[in-house]
Order: C-alpha cells, then structure tokens, then sequence
C-alpha cells in the first residue's frame, strides 16, 4: 500500500456511513500536508455549492488541486473577468421562491457566500439580503398569529 492509499483509507476509515458510500466514487486524495492551506479552505467554500459535507467539500477541492494546484485562485481570477463582463440582471434582486431554493441548498451559509451567490448571479447582494429579509418577515408574523 503506497503511502497516498494508507491516507485514503484512514480518512475513510473515519467517516460516517453515509459519507463512506460517496467517497467510493472518488479517487484517493493525500493528506492535508500535501496541498496548499489557502487553497483548500478556497476550494472548501466554493465547493459547498454541491454540499454541505465539510468531509465532501475537502474531497472535491483536493482532485481539483490534483489537476491544478491554483485551482481556486485560477477560478477566482476567471470569475473576476467574467463578472465584470456581466451585467446585472433587469431585477437586481431575486425571487423570494429562488432565495427559498439557494436556502434550501445552502442551510445557515454565512454572509460571503450569500454575497458570491447573488453576484455569481447577476443580483446586487443588498437586494439579496432584502429578500431574505422579507422572507423571515413573514414566516414571523405567520408564527404569530
């Protein structure tokens, strides 16, 4: 067993059932050492737009950055250029049944993410958080009465 195989299997080795069934599926990967601190925590983000599996997130960031150790920062250079390209959406504010779904696929995502989602999408974060805003509204005064 080479050495990159005896990391696989340990990590495996450590993760729950459900997890274990759909790293099958993947190549093994090294250990943290191997690759770049900024890099993962990059990729880690960025993948939680598949999952919110911190074990899952890790995974897919480290066979991007088996192809291509920049991958994150080559990403983040590409979207820069493609944003700016970009232009806003007629409405600069999504529709409270498309926040549900982002919500539904991102439970409790922090402030940046929310932020790379409504730009990733053409949407001005500030309207963003108004929706999200408008929502929560709501589902309170609905609880209350």
């Amino acid at each position: 067993m080479n050495e990159l195989d005896f990391y696989y299997k340990k990590m495996v080795e450590e993760l729950s059932a459900e997890t274990k069934q759909i790293f099958k599926h993947f190549k093994p990967v090294g250990p943290d050492s191997d690759y770049d601190a900024e890099q993962i925590k990059k990729g880690m983000k960025v993948e939680q737009e598949h999952t919110t599996n911190k074990d899952i997130t890790k995974m897919i960031a480290k066979h991007h950055l088996n192809e291509f150790p920049t991958y994150y920062t080559a990403l983040d250079e590409m979207e820069t250029k493609l944003k700016a390209k970009k232009p806003l959406k007629e409405s600069l504010a999504p529709s409270e049944e498309e926040m549900i779904t982002f919500f539904q696929h991102h439970p409790n995502p922090d402030d940046d993410t929310l932020h790379q989602w409504a730009e990733l999408h053409g949407y001005d974060p500030h309207e963003v958080e108004e929706v999200v805003y408008k929502i929560l509204t709501k589902k309170l005064q609905g609880e209350e009465k």
